[in-house]
């Protein structure tokens, strides 16, 4: 365990409150005790919007009596309210706090707390509620006097905002000053490793194992519940599981009383900060990944299967008393973002911000509302679709005759429709959400463009953590980095030239291209082309094929030929 100070320790509340700018960063490690220095420190001195990205983080805050969700209107100081990411989007839309106006609910605080602020980006992804979070920290930021802190012990993913001008945050940055949860060694290892490893655990031994998906944990044969408990290896019912509400639902019939095991298990670590007396091992997703802690002396070692940086760091500093050992699996999938993701995205964002977001809240204005700020006016009104297209062929339509539900209705067509549109219930009007997109851009370069295990061992060395490759062939990467510059170097030197097939199909065009990009040597031409596709770069190249005949031995013959064509070049 790290021997140096909390957070409380070496960060006077008075600096905040002397702070000339109103955006603060906060920066120390995992474990340093951020959530306690607001708790107990800065709530003396006003009231705190407290928000946190995970469930389970404000439950254990309500369970210890250091915030509730509910407003103490007539409190001045020491008023802690605590919500989740998904908290403030219903308080945007008014379903949270009584419907009281959001400038009401403002007024009432001094601070406006973000913890685990990273995931307001990592989080992108896959949540709308961490745009409604960042929309409503503009808001604070641009209209009240409200202190804003963002605090993390994982700050890469948000370091582009300390691109921005100098004088409009204040960073504190503590890593050095404070504890940092780390694991002692961190190794690389397979599957099969760690799924054998987890069967032998000794008897007073427990671990944690978290997985990129919550389908893998409990669907199919080859689910990680079927593989622990495979031949009696591991009896079932010392395995506990943690996903989200919705995901326990969805995987109802896959695994029976899965929501009651999931809610169970929450539970119990929220309040007794430990896994279940009666279970060894327990499996979860990225929902118990950050923000709660694990005090556990039996668990000396924990499996993740996530490659991000930011992930392990987290996932690795929730049992508080340090990991003897982190093993990360080099072989499990990826919530990765491929080539072509990213190219269709930067074209769909190219679309909403030329002309698709202007029109959608256009129509909005001139048909769904009726220039008045009704959206959660609620109408009864009998057969609604009948009624709705009366209305509209008579020209009458009006979201105060209709009801709430056709705007409703409106924002999730579009949202659903338009990855990166969402609407902003501050300002009335649908957004692009920027951030999502340079999240999918983050990953992509970590998982497709870079050596990830050249970040978890630089990270290693800094931290005094103990590094190991354990695999049978060393890394087992899913696909080589290519080195484009060569590859179109070469592409151009041999565009439009005819390359013939010979001996058995070897081809002077097709093996050079092989082995440029470090694919198998018999590999399809459809390999080829697909990692072509992948390529990040503005110039394309399509691998054209066809047969022609050949005169061979007096007798004429097809021959298999390819060429190199360019396809596009948009510079």
């Amino acid at each position: 365990m790290d021997d140096r100070k909390f957070l409380s320790d070496v960060l006077d509340v008075q600096e905040i409150l002397e702070c000339p700018t109103q955006k603060i960063f906060i920066f120390s490690g995992v474990g340093s005790g951020k959530n306690t220095f607001v708790e107990e420190k800065l709530s003396q001195y006003g009231n705190i919007l407290y928000i946190s990205s995970r469930r389970a983080k404000v439950d254990e805050i309500l369970i210890n009596g250091l915030g509730q969700e509910y407003i103490h209107w007539k409190n001045d100081t020491n008023d802690v309210v605590t919500t989740t990411n998904y908290g403030i989007e219903k308080m945007v839309r008014n379903d949270k706090f009584g419907c009281e106006s959001l400038n009401k609910i403002l007024k009432h605080f001094q601070f406006f707390v973000i913890d685990e602020a990273h995931s307001l980006f990592t989080d992108a992804t896959f949540a709308s509620s961490s745009f409604h979070v960042r929309k409503l920290m503009e808001h604070i930021l641009a209209n009240t006097r409200i202190k804003v802190l963002l605090m993390t012990g994982t700050p890469e993913p948000l370091r582009f905002l300390l691109q921005q001008k100098k004088d409009d945050y204040t960073v504190f940055d503590c890593f050095d000053k404070c504890i940092n949860v780390v694991p002692k060694k961190i190794v690389i290892i397979e599957k099969k490793t760690a799924i054998n490893y987890i069967r032998n655990l000794s008897d007073d031994e427990k671990t944690i194992y978290y997985s990129n998906s919550a389908q893998r944990i409990v669907k199919g044969k080859k689910s990680l519940v079927n593989q622990l408990c495979d031949n009696d290896s591991l009896n079932r019912k010392l395995i506990a599981i943690s996903m989200s509400e919705t995901r326990a639902t969805e995987h109802e019939s896959d695994y029976t009383g899965l929501k009651k095991l999931c809610l169970e298990t929450k539970d119990y670590i929220v309040q007794k900060n430990k896994l279940p007396e009666d279970k060894k091992v327990l499996l979860t997703t990225s929902t118990l990944k950050e923000g709660i802690n694990i005090k556990d002396e039996s668990i000396k070692v924990a499996f993740i299967e996530s490659h991000l940086l930011s992930d392990i760091q987290q996932f690795a500093g929730r049992v508080r008393d340090g990991l003897d050992t982190l093993y990360v699996i080099a072989d499990a999938s990826q919530n990765d973002v491929s080539d072509e993701n990213i190219n269709l995205g930067r074209m769909e964002l190219i679309y909403d911000i030329k002309g698709a977001l202007k029109w959608i809240n256009e129509y909005q204005s001139e048909y769904i509302e009726n220039g008045e700020s009704v959206l959660y006016q609620i109408t009864d009104y009998e057969d609604k679709n009948l009624y709705v297209f009366k209305e509209f062929y008579s020209g009458e339509w009006s979201l105060a005759k209709v009801g709430s539900k056709v705007m409703n209705d409106y924002i999730a067509f579009i949202t659903k429709s338009n990855k990166y549109i969402e609407f902003n219930h501050i300002t009335g009007t649908f957004d692009i959400d920027i951030y999502k997109f340079r999240e999918e851009c983050r990953i992509n370069k970590i998982l497709h463009h870079s050596d990830w295990t050249k970040l978890i061992q630089s990270y290693s060395k800094n931290h005094g953590i103990e590094y190991i490759v354990a695999t049978k062939k060393g890394i087992l990467k899913k696909e080589k980095v290519v080195d484009e510059e060569k590859v179109l170097k070469y592409l151009e030197e041999v565009e439009g030239e005819t390359f013939e097939n010979y001996n058995n199909g070897q081809n002077d065009l097709l093996d050079t291209l092989r082995e440029l990009m470090g694919l198998e040597p018999g590999c399809k031409v459809k390999s080829i082309r697909s990692t072509l596709d992948e390529m990040d770069s503005y110039v394309k190249y399509y691998i054209k094929d066809w047969k022609r005949e050949k005169k061979i031995n007096g007798k004429r013959k097809n021959i298999q030929c390819y060429s190199a064509i360019k396809l596009i070049d948009e510079h």
